[in-house]
């Protein structure tokens, strides 16, 4: 079997609520200073690392409705092709002074529209190349690399910067 043939919607869910779970409960052991005062390197706080996975999460229904995702990021076409480091570097200014309480919302709203459109999908769906879904693109890989690669994937990416930086002030 294939992996293309082994990608099954249950799978993905699986995974996605897996990674959910492992962030959700790594929030949980946070205080509000914890989120919001300490920085790594690039000046980046946890509550900077959550409103960016809620930003590349719109990403999804931008996808599946082959509509623009820079669009559904709130960045020019120009930004967008300039690609991931300067999106970020963008983005992170833009939405620094969101209080803490917003960002957490737009966190769990967010992921739980994702979750639910997903369920949405069939194994056939999800299966499906990237092209199918964003016709202008060349991509041909299926689609649910980009979908895990904006969700479940992208939540345990940030997890060792965000446990990081939360260390630096202990609670």
């Amino acid at each position: 079997m294939t992996d293309e043939e082994s990608i099954t919607k249950a799978g993905v869910l699986t995974e996605l609520d897996h990674e959910w779970s492992v962030l959700q409960a790594f929030i949980a052991t946070l205080t509000d200073a914890q989120m919001t005062v300490p920085t790594d390197d690039a000046g980046w706080t946890v509550k900077d690392h959550l409103i960016h996975l809620v930003l590349w999460l719109y990403n999804i229904p931008a996808i599946i409705d082959g509509a623009s995702r820079p669009e559904a990021m709130g960045i020019s076409e120009e930004k967008f092709r300039e690609g991931a480091d300067a999106i970020n570097a963008w983005l992170q200014p833009q939405y620094r002074d969101v209080p803490l309480a917003d960002v957490l919302q737009r966190l769990n709203d967010t992921h739980a529209r994702i979750r639910a459109r997903l369920d949405q999908m069939t194994d056939e769906d999800l299966r499906r190349p990237y092209n199918h879904y964003q016709p202008s693109d060349p991509r041909t890989a299926p689609v649910v690399g980009w979908l895990l690669g904006n969700s479940a994937h992208h939540y345990s990416e940030h997890l060792p910067w965000m446990q990081a930086i939360a260390a630096r002030l202990p609670s």
